[in-house]
């Protein structure tokens, strides 16, 4: 049996990039298909804003990461790839219920 994938900390553009391709080649392996990584921010304004598009963009891809992770570990109920997949909203509620 293989152990659980580890998330990572979602910290810089690059450890992102990082973490949606070895989680989206982990997938294929397994011939799963994830929801699309959620794309980088290209309003920022480089002021260092309380609540900088970066925060929200790192959060996204800590979620997508989570998400990720659950379908690969096979903790989702609901698998994204197949028949008819649902679009995100409506996958995160049928697998955390």
């Amino acid at each position: 049996m293989e152990l659980p994938l580890p998330a990572q900390a979602v910290i810089s553009s690059e450890s992102a990039t990082q973490i949606f391709v070895t989680l989206t080649q982990r997938a294929q392996e397994l011939g799963l298909t994830l929801r699309p990584a959620p794309p980088e921010p290209t309003t920022c304004c480089g002021r260092g804003c309380n609540g900088c598009v970066w925060e929200g963009f790192f959060a996204a891809a800590t979620y997508w990461q989570e998400d990720a992770l659950l379908a690969i570990q096979g903790q989702r109920h609901t698998p994204v790839s197949g028949h008819g997949a649902q679009d995100a909203k409506t996958m995160a509620l049928t697998w955390l219920t």
